[in-house]
C-alpha cells in the first residue's frame, strides 16, 4: 500500500488489489476508483443534511462539516479536524478490504455520511429483507425486529452492495438509517447512525461477488456444517409435540419413504426455560428418544430463546446471580416477550461472562446427551434504556444480543460437530451457521407469504448468510394443498428445507397428490446434499451465497434487475431455480446467458431469455447449466457418489469441490473429445448422461456402455467422451 500527492489530492493506491482512492482534505473530497482509474463511489456534493458528505446532530440541529480546520498526513492516513462543532475524521485503508472514513463528533445524538448516487444504480443487501431485492427509494431502518414483512426483519445488517461495483459496511451495532436515492434525496445515499461516531467501509469490487467476498472476509464467514444440516428437517406444531410425536414423525417418514435427516423440537420441551433439561411429562425417556433416531439416522435439533418467564424458579436463581439484562435501579428490566401481550420475562445478559459460563453449561450438558443443534429462536426485544453488566445501554446493544446470543451457543455447538438455526442477526453473525427466516404467513401473499420468503433467501445469502431456510408452507396458520407444495419446491432448492409451523406440517395430513410431492422434492432435497457440501464450500472460500441473486451474478443485464426475476435465482454454481410462488401452472423465467438443461425433460434454453414454461402442480421448474456436472447423494448407497452430467449442444466447462476432498472437473480434451475428471476418496462414482444417449465414454481406452443407463466406475477417474453434431 502506498499514499502520493498530486497537488492537493491525496491518492491511496492499492495495486495488488485493483484498487484506488483519492482524497482531498481541504474540499472533503474522498472517492473510491476501480483498477482504470474509474470512481465507482464518491462522498455528496451537498451543504446541509442529509446531502452533506459529513454531519453531526447536537441538541437536535445538524451541523455540515464543511472545511476543515485542520488536516494531518500521516504515512498511511489522513485525519481532518473542526472546532465548532467538534469533530475528527480518519480516513485510512486496508487494501484487502477497501477505504475506511471514521467519524467522531463528541456529544453528538447522530451522525452521518452521505455520497452520490447514480441515477441507475440499484442498491443490494442489507440484511435479510421481505419485500424486495433492490431498496433504491427506500428509507430502511437498520434495527433488529420482530417481524418479517415490509421494511421488518429480523437480520437487518449495515452492509450495501451497489449495481456500480462496490459496497459499503458500517461497523457499528448502534441503529442505522440508509436512504437509498430515497426520492426527497435521488442524488444522494445517507448513512444515519445514532449516536456520537461511525465508521464506514467503502468497498470495491469490481463486481458485486467481489464486493461480497471482501465484506465477507471481513465480517467473518461461517464455517461448513456437517452433512446432516443440508437434509430434510422435521417439526411438529410446539403446542402438540412431545416423545411420542417425535417418534410417530420418524416412524410415518419411514413408512411413506419420505428421507428426513434432523428432528427439530420446538419451543416448550423443558419443564421451565431454562433448566436446560426434559419435562419428563412430555418427554419421559428422553435419552431412549434420542437413540432412536439416532438409528433411524435423525439428528435432534432443540429450540431456544434468549430470555427467561418470569415467576420460573429458574428465572428467580437467574436474577439472583445477576444473570439478567436490568433497569435504571438494577433490578431485573421485565419487558415483553414474543408476539403474545402477556408474556413477560426478562433477556439474559450475554456481556455477562458468568452468565454465558452458565449458558453453555446447560448447552453442554444437552449436547452430552446426543443433542447435535439448536434453533435459536428470538433476540429481537431488547428495550432500548436497558442496562448491561458490560456497563453499555439497550440501545448500544439492543442489535448486538443476536450476535452475543449465537456466539455463545456456537462455542459449545462446535465442539460436537453441531450448528445454529437463528432467526434473529447482526454483522458478525455470519460467522455462525445457520438462519431460518422465521415466521411467514402459510399463503402466497407478496408482503408476508411464500414469494417474500424466495427474496428473503436471496439477500440474506447476500449479506453473508449462506445457510438459510424457510418453513415449508409458512409458519401462521395451516397451509392448503397448493401452498404446501409450492413451498416443498422451493425448500428443495434451499440450504434447510424444514417442515414446520403452526397446524398440520405432516405430509400425510395433506391430499396424496401433496404427499407424492413433498416426497418427491424431499428426496430430491437429500440427494443434493453433496451438491449444497460443494456450494458451501464455495462459501467458506469465497463468501459466495449458496442461493445466488441474478443481479449478483449478471449484474450487466438490465434483465437480472427487473422486479419478477427477485424470484428466481441460481441454486449453487449450476442449477436454475425458479419456484412458482403463486397459483397457476406456468412461470416466466429468465434464462441467463448459456444453455440450459430442464432437469427432469432434457428441453433446451438458450438465453439471455425470457419465456413462459409449464409449471404444473408437481413441477419445479429446475434447470441445469450445460456442461454441469452435479454431485448427487445415492439412497441406500453411503459410500457411493453419482455424478449427472447435464449436455446440451454447446456445453461450458465446469467444476466444483466438495468438503471432503472430492473435486469434479468437465472440461474441453484433445481432438474433439470432453474429459470428466473425478478425484476424490476411492468409492464407486455412477456417472449418468441424461438426455443424451449419443455420447461415447471411454476410460483408460475402454469403452463404457452408455444407453441412458448409469456407468459406474472405481474412482478416482477420468472419463474421456464425445459426441456427435
Amino acid at each position: 500500500m502506498s499514499w502520493s500527492s498530486a497537488g492537493e489530492t491525496i491518492i491511496y493506491e492499492a495495486s495488488d488489489a485493483g484498487w484506488s482512492a483519492a482524497l482531498d482534505g481541504e474540499a472533503l473530497a474522498a472517492a473510491l476508483r476501480d483498477a482504470e482509474g474509474s470512481t465507482l463511489v464518491r462522498l455528496a456534493d451537498g451543504q446541509s443534511y442529509p446531502v452533506a458528505p459529513l454531519a453531526a446532530r447536537i441538541d437536535g440541529i445538524w451541523h455540515a462539516l464543511d472545511q476543515p480546520d485542520g488536516a494531518t498526513r500521516g504515512e498511511d492516513r489522513l485525519e481532518l479536524a473542526w472546532n465548532a462543532p467538534r469533530a475528527t475524521v480518519i480516513i485510512d485503508a486496508d487494501p484487502a478490504v477497501g477505504l475506511r472514513i471514521s467519524l467522531a463528533a463528541p456529544g453528538a445524538d447522530a451522525v452521518a455520511i452521505a455520497f452520490a448516487a447514480a441515477p441507475e444504480e440499484r442498491f443490494y443487501g442489507l440484511g435479510e429483507r421481505f419485500n424486495k431485492l433492490d431498496q433504491r427509494g427506500e428509507m430502511v431502518e437498520l434495527w433488529v425486529k420482530n417481524g418479517a414483512s415490509g421494511l421488518n426483519t429480523y437480520k437487518p445488517v449495515p452492509f450495501v452492495a451497489s449495481s456500480r461495483g462496490y459496497g459499503l459496511a458500517v461497523d457499528t451495532s448502534r441503529r442505522v438509517f440508509a436512504a437509498l436515492a430515497h426520492p426527497t434525496t435521488p442524488d444522494v445515499t445517507t448513512l444515519t447512525v445514532e449516536g456520537d461516531a461511525l465508521a464506514v467501509w467503502l468497498i470495491p469490487g469490481p463486481t458485486p461477488a467481489d464486493v461480497v467476498s471482501r465484506y465477507t472476509a471481513w465480517v467473518g464467514r461461517p464455517p461448513i456444517p456437517p452433512a446432516w444440516f443440508f437434509r430434510p428437517w422435521k417439526s411438529r406444531d410446539w403446542r402438540v409435540e412431545d416423545q411420542q410425536t417425535v417418534l410417530e414423525d420418524i416412524a410415518r417418514q419411514r413408512e411413506h419413504g419420505i428421507p428426513c435427516g434432523v428432528k427439530l423440537i420446538d419451543a416448550t420441551w423443558e419443564k421451565e426455560g431454562h433448566d436446560f433439561a426434559f419435562d419428563r411429562a412430555k418427554y419421559p425417556d428422553p435419552e431412549g428418544m434420542i437413540r432412536a433416531l439416532r438409528e433411524a439416522g435423525v439428528e435432534l435439533v432443540l429450540w431456544f430463546s434468549p430470555s427467561m418467564t418470569a415467576g420460573s424458579a429458574a428465572y428467580d436463581e437467574a436474577a439472583r446471580r445477576g444473570f439478567l439484562i436490568t433497569d435504571a435501579e438494577g433490578q431485573p428490566y421485565l419487558h415483553r416477550l414474543g408476539n403474545e401481550p402477556g408474556w413477560e420475562g426478562t433477556t439474559i445478559d450475554f456481556s455477562n461472562p458468568e452468565a454465558v459460563a452458565w449458558w453453555q453449561a446447560g448447552i453442554r450438558r444437552l449436547m452430552g446427551m446426543g443433542v447435535r443443534g439448536f434453533k435459536t429462536d428470538f433476540g429481537e426485544q431488547v428495550p432500548e434504556d436497558a442496562r448491561f453488566a458490560n456497563g453499555k445501554t439497550g440501545a448500544e446493544m439492543h442489535n448486538l444480543l443476536p450476535v452475543l446470543y449465537n456466539a455463545a451457543t456456537w462455542e459449545v455447538a462446535k465442539e460436537f460437530d453441531g450448528a445454529l438455526l437463528a432467526r434473529s442477526a447482526w454483522a458478525g453473525s455470519q460467522r455462525y451457521p445457520g438462519i431460518w427466516a422465521g415466521d411467514q404467513s402459510a399463503d402466497f401473499s407478496p408482503w408476508g407469504g411464500l414469494p417474500s420468503a424466495i427474496v428473503a433467501g436471496q439477500s440474506a445469502g447476500w449479506s453473508g448468510f449462506p445457510y438459510w431456510g424457510s418453513d415449508v408452507g409458512g409458519y401462521f396458520n395451516p397451509p392448503d394443498d397448493e401452498v404446501f407444495s409450492r413451498w416443498a419446491e422451493f425448500g428443495a432448492v434451499s440450504p434447510v428445507m424444514e417442515a414446520h409451523g403452526l397446524g398440520p406440517r405432516e405430509p400425510w395430513a395433506f391430499s396424496p397428490q401433496t404427499l407424492d410431492i413433498y416426497r418427491r422434492y424431499a428426496r430430491l432435497h437429500d440427494q443434493l446434499v453433496p451438491y449444497s457440501l460443494a456450494a458451501a464450500r464455495a462459501a467458506r472460500e469465497t463468501g459466495l451465497p449458496i442461493m445466488r441473486a441474478m443481479p449478483l451474478l449478471y449484474p450487466e443485464h438490465d434483465a437480472a434487475h427487473e422486479d419478477w426475476v427477485q424470484y428466481q435465482y441460481l441454486y449453487g454454481p449450476a442449477l436454475l431455480a425458479a419456484p412458482v410462488y403463486s397459483w397457476g401452472k406456468q412461470r416466466q423465467v429468465w434464462f441467463p446467458p448459456g444453455e440450459w438443461v430442464d432437469v427432469d425433460t432434457g428441453e433446451r434454453y438458450t438465453g439471455p431469455l425470457v419465456t413462459r414454461v409449464p409449471a404444473p402442480i408437481e413441477k419445479l421448474p429446475l434447470y441445469a447449466k450445460s456442461g454441469a456436472a452435479v454431485p448427487l447423494a445415492i439412497e441406500g448407497e453411503a459410500e457411493a457418489l453419482e455424478i449427472r452430467l447435464f449436455l446440451g449442444e454447446t456445453p461450458e466447462a465446469s467444476s466444483l469441490q466438495m468438503p471432503d476432498g472430492t473435486a469434479i472437473d468437465f472440461a474441453p480434451g484433445e481432438g474433439g473429445q470432453w474429459r470428466l475428471r473425478i478425484a476424490g476418496p476411492p468409492r464407486p462414482y455412477r456417472v449418468r448422461v441424461p438426455f443424451r444417449g449419443d455420447v461415447e465414454l471411454h476410460t483408460g481406452g475402454e469403452a463404457l456402455p452408455n444407453e441412458g443407463g448409469d456407468v459406474v466406475v472405481d474412482g478416482p477417474a477420468t472419463i474421456e467422451m464425445g459426441w456427435s453434431r
